[in-house]
């Protein structure tokens, strides 16, 4: 990642690489042509910028959406930080040629800043290298020397913006308040700014434990019905209603869990009903008391 000299830094590297390319023999060169990072209302002030050039000027700035969103919370619930914080940003440039419009400079100058750009439309870590040691001997950019641009992990790319006839004319007339010279304009994406912070450093993992479950469907519980009594010849299930009838012998009634096809209760059974085990057993004990009964009469 990038410290906060990294917008200066991609400025100067497109300035090195616009520099290099006027240098460079090419047909129809423009004599004693330069770069500037002025204002555009400053470039037809002899005095500022004397002859033709090619002005490179920063007009906006916008987050990254695509890295901002794959960049990790940063701060803990207690409100510590848990990593440091990352700023990207995609950078958008106004490049204005300005020279004689006699001979056409600033239509040469353009063809010419359009030609380098596609030839190195990705700031190497080379370039980036080359520009900061070209420029950091300089007296007002000295402070190139302690840019880190070079190490992002993510090159820094650059690819033309075309912009409408009303935002062109918004940008020239409300903003930047000068006549229009000619210009094209380009976006650097991305530049990922990292905060010069120390995080809280994480707690060690004492012990690590590996807990493995059974996956697949849920089983279903069975659906608890009763079977009659061992007496009952023709089995009749009790679904949904009191386990045996009112005659007293609910606990000598085996109940076993079994699977009902069909969980509404059956219209022919109701609570009253008795199953034929019972019946019998209550039979066999009347006959018993009865037969008591006229044995002592």
């Amino acid at each position: 990642m990038s410290n906060g000299l990294a917008i200066a830094a991609v400025t100067s590297t497109l300035r090195f690489v616009l520099d290099r390319a006027l240098q460079h023999p090419h047909p129809g060169q423009v004599g004693g042509a330069r770069v500037t990072t002025v204002r555009p209302d400053q470039l037809t002030d002899s005095s500022l910028t004397p002859g033709p050039s090619i002005n490179v000027f920063l007009y906006q700035v916008t987050p990254n959406h695509a890295w901002n969103l794959a960049d990790l919370p940063t701060r803990s619930p207690d409100g510590s930080l848990s990593q440091r914080p990352l700023a990207a940003l995609d950078l958008q440039y106004l490049i204005t040629c300005h020279g004689q419009d006699d001979s056409l400079d600033a239509q040469r100058l353009l063809g010419r800043t359009v030609t380098a750009l596609a030839v190195t439309p990705v700031l190497t870590h080379d370039v980036v290298v080359d520009a900061m040691d070209a420029y950091s001997t300089e007296a007002e950019t000295t402070f190139l020397a302690e840019a880190d641009l070079a190490a992002q992990v993510e090159l820094v790319k650059m690819s033309p913006t075309p912009m409408s006839l009303e935002e062109l004319s918004k940008l020239w007339s409300v903003m930047l308040q000068t006549p229009y010279l000619l210009s094209v304009t380009y976006t650097a994406t991305v530049v990922l700014i990292e905060a010069d912070v120390t995080p809280r450093a994480v707690l060690p993992v004492r012990s690590r434990n590996l807990t493995v479950t059974p996956a697949g469907p849920q089983k279903t519980p069975p659906r608890y019905t009763q079977r009659d009594c061992p007496g009952n010849r023709s089995p009749a299930r009790h679904v949904g209603g009191p386990p045996c009838g009112p005659c007293g012998l609910r606990e000598r009634c085996p109940v076993r869990p079994v699977r009902s096809s069909s969980p509404e209760i059956p219209r022919h059974l109701t609570k009253s009903h008795l199953c034929r085990g019972h019946i019998q057993l209550c039979l066999g004990a009347l006959c018993k008391l009865m037969c008591s009964f006229t044995s002592r009469h």
